[in-house]
């Protein structure tokens, strides 16, 4: 069975869904027909708030290629291999090999190791089809909600895009302040380093220009110029948290 993170252990999930998933680990994502029993063992209700909680819990337990290890030291080697990693889980947890879609494996927890979020999303959308996507962005902001890694704001990232056809909503990490600021620290610290194919800032509603005399090359790329602008625009006047206070 997986090791799944302390932070959510210790918040019991507001659905019954996320709670009997985190109960069968990675190996039960992986036919639709475990995750229809999951439905049925939980409490029978697949509401917004069920579908946060498991995009949360599955992001939070999403295992970490290289943990505790900054990505700016890694190995030549150990950068094929983060790479490699995040492309078999922006695939929906599966890798892509000459004998065909694989799911990602190291031999132990029943062959898999990460969510096939895919599969989930894919039982979850049939179940439920008419979903509001925007409230289960807002619903992410849960006293239990902690991000760990990459990896996992990756799964968030692409399970959200794949469900609502669209990427997480910029509104939803820097749009208000949230209840859980540890939660939305988290959140914001890995949508900053993310490439803009998987999370961008450009099409947030609110910027404000570089300020004056401020050296672009600081701002390393167009992006990031999108993210400096829009947190500076939306922080302060929605009360958010400063640009500026640093990301633990």
């Amino acid at each position: 069975m997986a090791t799944f993170s302390d932070d959510f252990q210790q918040q019991p999930a507001r659905s019954r869904v996320a709670a009997v998933m985190q109960e069968f680990g990675y190996a039960g994502s992986l036919e639709p027909t475990s995750i229809q029993s999951m439905l049925k063992g939980g409490d029978g209700r697949l509401d917004e708030q069920a579908v946060a909680d498991a995009l949360a819990m599955m992001a939070q337990t999403t295992p970490a290629a290289f943990p505790g290890i900054n990505p700016a030291a890694l190995q030549p080697d150990q950068v094929a291999a983060m790479n490699a990693t995040l492309a078999a889980i922006a695939n929906g947890g599966h890798s892509v090999s000459s004998g065909g879609i694989q799911p990602v494996s190291d031999g132990s927890n029943g062959g898999v190791v990460g969510w096939a979020w895919k599969v989930v999303l894919d039982v979850f959308k049939s179940y439920q089809p008419h979903l509001n996507w925007q409230r289960i962005a807002d619903l992410l902001d849960h006293p239990a909600f902690l991000l760990h890694s990459q990896e996992g704001f990756y799964m968030l990232a692409h399970a959200y895009r794949y469900g609502a056809g669209e990427q997480l909503p910029v509104r939803a990490v820097v749009g208000r302040k949230w209840n859980n600021e540890k939660g939305q620290l988290s959140l914001l610290k890995y949508a900053v380093l993310a490439p803009p194919e998987v999370f961008s800032f450009a099409a947030s509603e609110r910027k404000v220009p570089p300020v004056e005399g401020l050296q672009v090359r600081t701002l390393h790329t167009h992006a990031h110029r999108h993210t400096h602008c829009c947190i500076a625009s939306a922080g302060p006047a929605q009360g958010c948290l400063r640009p500026a206070r640093s990301v633990p």
